[in-house]
């Protein structure tokens, strides 16, 4: 068996979202294969509630192991560096942007990389943080997971990573899930009665600047203009604050549509299929994506999507969604009307849609990181 020392650091994050959703979604699906991979999975106290009985069933299972280890500032540096050391692992993984600078040299080092959307998006003191850490670990790397031929492209084109460095494995989606919860008509009315909702577009996502949420409710004040004499409509907003929320949250009451606008947070993982089965449709019109799973998920669910025409929202979305400048308010507020009252084209992106979402299963994404590890 070939181990494999896992950097389950965002494990422990309160929200399972993003890169923590991302390792849970791997390693549950590595672990529940018939590889000959031996995961040793380190992980800061305490996990995340979400999973936390489903981890230690797998550890109860034999399916894994588990490190707990402190010292969350220094975490990498020293905690997963002098694993490399006490464990001997073949590949050290890490789905988080960062590996130790000083680490055995028979341990291979994997990197997972979601985007380099930080380059553009973050203040100047974040910006040279960020690139200067994800600079030196793609440096040690021995291969680098890219969730995206746009995340790829990037690398090589912002950071000059060797190309032959780079494999690209898409992130998955939880087909079933959403698929089913399309058709589970009960729990959809009880999810909108919980929220408050009966007829809404849906945005998925961290409220941050990079979500392009101020042109998104522009544009959704031009197209209710019209849209409200036929039916009464809201525009919800599922996710947390980020950075750089507070403009955002306050843009509603400035284009007088705040009682349109529905901040309802982060959803949970048990609700979130069902108000996405539930909507009209998923505006996702973010600035740019290193992949953007909130797509796949409605796709999955029979939703249709109006998302931008960049990154790797253009790459996953081409063809399937209606693709549109996310700069363009009025470009936005015509693709909200074209679908939202149109019905046989709803339909026709649903089947689409359904097809695409078909292609990116998390059984998929871990058989390929498998691959990648097993060849090290």
């Amino acid at each position: 068996m070939k181990k494999i020392l896992v950097d389950g650091f965002a494990l422990s994050e309160n929200n399972l979202v993003g890169v923590s959703n991302y390792t849970w979604q791997i390693i549950k699906q590595i672990a529940n294969t018939d590889s000959k991979l031996s995961m040793d999975v380190a992980f800061l106290p305490p996990f995340n509630k979400e999973i936390e009985k489903a981890i230690k069933d797998l550890q109860t299972q034999g399916k894994l192991k588990l490190s707990p280890l402190s010292g969350k500032f220094l975490w990498t540096q020293v905690g997963l560096a002098s694993k490399t050391f006490l464990k001997f692992p073949s590949v050290l993984f890490s789905t988080r942007h960062t590996l130790p600078i000083i680490s055995n040299p028979f341990t291979k080092m994997v990197l997972t990389v979601h985007d380099v959307g930080f380059e553009k998006y973050h203040s100047k003191e974040n910006v040279e943080k960020n690139k200067k850490s994800l600079k030196r670990a793609l440096r040690v790397a021995d291969k680098i997971i890219a969730v995206s031929e746009y995340t790829k492209s990037r690398l090589v084109e912002v950071l000059k990573v060797d190309p032959e460095k780079i494999v690209v494995i898409h992130e998955g989606v939880d087909f079933k899930r959403y698929n089913d919860a399309k058709n589970d008509l009960k729990k959809i009315r009880e999810v909108k009665s919980k929220y408050n909702l009966k007829n809404y577009i849906l945005h998925v996502g961290t409220i941050q600047p990079r979500k392009n949420l101020k042109t998104q409710f522009a544009a959704f004040a031009k197209f209710n203009l019209e849209a409200s004499q036929l039916e009464d409509i809201d525009f919800v907003v599922a996710g947390s604050n980020g950075w750089n929320f507070e403009d955002i949250l306050a843009e509603p009451e400035v284009l007088n549509i705040k009682d349109k606008v529905k901040f309802v947070g982060r959803v949970s993982d048990e609700d979130l299929p069902y108000l996405t089965a539930g909507a009209k449709l998923l505006s996702f019109v973010s600035l740019e994506e290193g992949f953007g799973l909130p797509m796949l998920n409605a796709f999955a669910a029979g939703v249709a999507v109006v998302t931008s025409n960049n990154s790797a929202l253009k790459e996953i979305g081409q063809d399937v969604a209606v693709l549109v400048s996310p700069g363009n308010i009025d470009q936005v507020s015509d693709a909200y009307r074209t679908v939202y009252f149109n019905e046989i084209l709803q339909l026709d992106l649903s089947d689409k849609g359904i097809k695409k979402a078909m292609l990116f299963g998390w059984d998929k994404a871990a058989e390929k990181t498998i691959q990648l590890l097993e060849s090290l």
